[in-house]
């Protein structure tokens, strides 16, 4: 009974030290899960680019959508073929992948601002044609209406209509829209006016036949043909004035003037304005004749030496202003060539040119010099040229390395800094703004690499900014680490005492059943209490025989949990091996654990052999 007892107590310890082992994987299960899980670089450069590949997509649909509507409306054969072209190109784009797809996009999408710019010109040109033609009708309606006002009665009752009529134009005049669909609109309401107001002439000549409207048309007609010769006099005289000077021009002005005073309502204005009109283009007609009987060859040369010291004076005054500053970038030499340029000229415009032929000779020497001075402008230009060539190399290596520092920083920033990633980005965008135009000048070129090197002084700040908290990053990571190490260490050297607790135990066993063997010899030695000493020791036996089941069931489940104990620090070692080397001590040590539950395995099979000794004893006795 004394040994049964004893057998209760060692299987309590032995449950208690297997609680204990649960309790140290369930702490390292959670240590393991505290890890948080974290994305890849790939991963999130894939799933950018899938957001930035459809709405590309659907950039694309917005943009073929509005080439196709418009050219719908007003595009040509050509145009129709280039919107098929563009369709293909954007199936073609969708088709691709990675580079391609970025490079095939940015050439489709400037292809398509070019071709939205033609259409947008295209429909400012309507709009704008749109106009003219509303205000033309708009001037032509006012003279139907200030006809018909003085021919019609004011008893007539198609007065009251054509004052309907005027007063819809009024409405029309006071409108402000200057857009194409309110333009469109006004001058489709005018045309209508237009036909209500040739419908009621109609009637006026049908009910009124001696009314002279038939005779005002014709005179009409006789009056804008007048109105048209009168024009192509006033171009003409225009052209001739523009070649000369002086009093012809002003003669100009005044017949133009005269010409705008004449005005017809009746019959009787537009007889006057007939004549007027007549009168101003026999008044043109004698002017130009009295000019050319005038301005002989004499005239024409004295005109011509005037114009010709006027150039060279101005030229004179553009080399003493520029030339001191060309000549600072030039060898000596060019700068007596400029100079002797300078002199032939001057003597070229001196003096008085009295015949054709003289001023032939003079202007022929004349263009000689300016050739030679074509010549030097030719090597100032092909310098200027050579500077340009250098400002270039020198901005596109600038802006390779601008590009280069941006891909560096763009794989150092990690996707948690928002604000260093949105001062890159914002870095990107200025980058892509300073794109030089090969038409701008070299002031302009300066000023556009000088705002690169800003660029660049802003990168280095970044990167600077990156690197402080990269290095903050860094050393909490590793704090974390030691932190981790400490906390195994800690289980480790618990796990080490729990198994010395485990041994002493085992030990106390095996002591145990040293004195359960002493009792049994006891009981062999007592003859009288045999029989019921036996039959304790059945009951005893019997006990025993499920005591021994229990403990072979948990020393089982006390195998399994050191089975799934090993998975985890196996799993703690992958773990620890991915982030810090410093952990293989860690590792050597647990290995050193493996070993001694190994041990315990083998002293645990040792107690069940002895166990199975007893049973055999008990089995002898009886």
């Amino acid at each position: 009974m004394g040994g049964c007892c004893i057998r209760n107590d060692d299987y309590d310890e032995i449950k208690e030290t297997d609680e204990s082992m649960v309790s140290l994987n369930s702490r390292t299960k959670s240590a393991v899960k505290a890890i948080p899980p974290s994305k890849s670089n790939e991963e999130i450069i894939n799933e950018f680019l899938s957001e930035f590949y459809q709405s590309m997509h659907n950039e694309q649909k917005i943009v073929s959508s509005f080439i196709h509507s418009v050219i719908e409306y007003l595009g040509n054969a050509g145009q129709y073929i280039h919107e098929i072209g563009i369709n293909t190109k954007i199936n073609q784009m969708r088709d691709s992948q990675g580079p391609e797809k970025l490079k095939n996009y940015v050439e489709l999408r400037l292809e398509e601002t070019e071709m939205e710019q033609r259409l947008i010109e295209q429909l400012v040109a309507v709009a704008e044609r749109l106009v003219e033609i509303d205000k033309e009708k708009a001037d032509q309606l006012n003279d139907e209406f200030n006809l018909l006002f003085t021919l019609i009665d004011e008893n007539n009752p198609l007065k009251s209509q054509i004052e309907l009529l005027k007063a819809k134009e009024d409405e029309y005049l006071s409108q402000k829209g200057v857009n194409l669909a309110q333009t469109a609109l006004r001058l489709v309401n005018r045309i209508k006016l237009e036909r209500e107001l040739t419908s009621i002439k109609l009637q006026l000549v049908e009910k009124n036949p001696g009314t002279g409207m038939i005779e005002i048309s014709k005179l009409r007609d006789i009056e804008e043909a007048i109105e048209k010769m009168l024009k192509l006099s006033f171009n003409n005289l225009q052209k001739v004035s523009e070649e000369t000077s002086g009093s012809i021009y002003e003669k100009l002005e005044d017949l133009k003037k005269s010409a705008s005073e004449a005005y017809a309502f009746n019959s009787e204005d537009l007889l006057h304005s007939i004549k007027h009109k007549s009168e101003i283009i026999v008044n043109i007609q004698t002017e130009v004749a009295n000019y050319f009987n005038e301005n002989t060859i004499e005239s024409e040369i004295k005109a011509l030496e005037s114009k010709i010291k006027r150039v060279v004076e101005k030229m004179d005054n553009s080399r003493r202003t520029h030339l001191p500053v060309i000549e600072k970038a030039f060898e000596v030499n060019d700068k007596y060539n400029s100079l002797s340029f300078h002199q032939e000229e001057i003597k070229h415009h001196r003096g008085a040119y009295k015949s054709v032929a003289d001023l032939r000779e003079k202007i022929l020497k004349l263009l000689d010099s300016l050739s030679g001075q074509d010549e030097y402008l030719h090597k100032v230009a092909e310098g200027i040229n050579t500077v340009r060539d250098k400002f270039d190399n020198l901005d596109a290596q600038i802006q390779d390395l601008i590009k280069q520092e941006i891909r560096d920083l763009s794989n150092t920033i990690s996707l948690e800094n928002s604000e260093l990633r949105e001062n890159l980005e914002k870095i990107k965008s200025i980058s892509g703004e300073l794109e030089i135009d090969s038409s701008s000048d070299i002031i302009q070129h300066l000023s556009q690499i000088a705002g690169r090197m800003k660029i660049m002084d802003s990168i280095d700040s970044l990167r600077r900014n990156a690197r402080e908290i990269s290095n903050k990053e860094s050393m909490k990571l590793r704090s974390s680490f030691h932190e981790m190490i400490s906390e195994i260490e800690s289980k480790k050297s618990l796990a080490e005492s729990e198994q010395e607790q485990m041994q002493t135990k085992l030990a106390a066993l095996e002591g145990n059943a040293e004195r359960d063997k002493e009792l049994i010899k006891k009981y062999t030695q007592l003859n009288s209490e045999l029989e019921l000493e036996n039959t304790k020791l059945k009951n005893s036996l019997s006990t025993l025989s499920v005591e021994s089941e229990d403990f072979t069931d948990k020393i089982s489940r006390l195998e399994e949990e050191n089975e799934s104990l090993e998975k985890n620090e196996k799993k703690i070692k992958k773990n620890l091996r991915e982030k810090e080397n410093e952990l293989r001590e860690a590792n050597d040590r647990i290995s050193s654990l493996e070993e001694e539950t190994q041990k315990l395995k083998t002293e645990v099979k040792k107690l069940k052999e002895t166990l199975e000794k007893k049973e055999s004893e008990v089995e002898i006795i009886e």
